[in-house]
């Protein structure tokens, strides 16, 4: 499997690199440098155009939509809703991230409001926000941070089935689930290092736009090639120097994916 996996990222990798998609980005202000990072190294662009007088056209010149909720506002919904709107107009995939949406009413009214006028391509998110979106509630979870339990891949079907998104629950184990294919993905080679530092999920979208920008015609595999390359990156980051701290471990996700050939090689002598 993983030959196949790293042969896959690889190609669609030297897509980017070609390409170089353009990747708008809504996305939380906690995190906004580190999405802009990730993607460059990949290969990709990101803008972080946010202004509703600028949304619109600014999504319709570019290869994938990126939504995060982390920082929401009225006006921030409203930029994410017509940049939706034009990124569906257009074919352009879009890649939400329900930031914390298990964590307060507003945030689950104003994400829900925005599935009624927005399909996304992708809903990554862990397993209490997809929780939430399928209308539970989870005890166990403050709402940003990720717990396990055995039951997940009945949460990613249900919502898949829901919104007809691809739905990727991360945590410890990942799970990605297409409703309109029937194919399912576990990932479960994490690490629990990615618990220390804040922006893990968020890198991981902008990784999976940028894939999805290249692969258009197979949503479900720039997911899995997405959030499996950022499980790489940060196994192969830990295990250069297993006593390095957060900040460390933060750059060197960056300069793993940077670094992309010499990442792989190193991951085969783990999976």
């Amino acid at each position: 499997m993983y030959n196949n996996l790293f042969s896959d990222i690889l190609k669609e990798h030297n897509k980017i690199q070609i390409k170089k998609p353009l990747i708008h980005h809504i996305t939380n202000m906690v995190t906004m440098n580190d999405c802009a990072n990730i993607s460059t190294a990949l290969g990709s662009l990101p803008i972080m155009a946010i202004d509703v007088n600028e949304v619109a056209e600014i999504t319709s010149n570019s290869n994938a939509l990126v939504l995060n909720i982390g920082t929401p506002s009225d006006e921030r919904f409203l930029a994410m809703k017509l940049s939706g709107i034009e990124a569906n107009n257009k074919n352009i995939p879009i890649i939400l991230d329900p930031v914390g949406v298990s964590s307060s009413s507003y945030r689950l009214k104003k994400v829900n409001e925005l599935l009624e006028v927005i399909k996304p391509s992708v809903i990554k998110g862990n397993l209490a926000e997809v929780m939430a979106l399928c209308g539970y509630k989870s005890q166990k979870s403050k709402g940003v941070d990720s717990f396990e339990e055995d039951n997940f891949e009945k949460y990613a079907k249900e919502l898949s089935l829901k919104t007809s998104s691809v739905v990727v629950i991360t945590g410890k184990e990942d799970f990605i689930y297409d409703a309109r294919t029937n194919r399912s993905e576990s990932i479960k080679f994490g690490t629990e290092m990615m618990k220390s530092i804040s922006g893990g999920g968020c890198m991981t979208s902008s990784i999976i736009g940028s894939f999805a920008a290249v692969m258009q015609e197979d949503i479900f595999l720039s997911a899995v090639l997405g959030t499996s390359l950022m499980n790489i990156a940060a196994l192969c980051t830990i295990n250069k120097d297993k006593e390095m701290g957060s900040a460390t471990f933060k750059i060197g996700l960056i300069d793993s994916i940077y670094n992309l050939n010499k990442t792989l090689d190193i991951a085969k002598r783990y999976l």
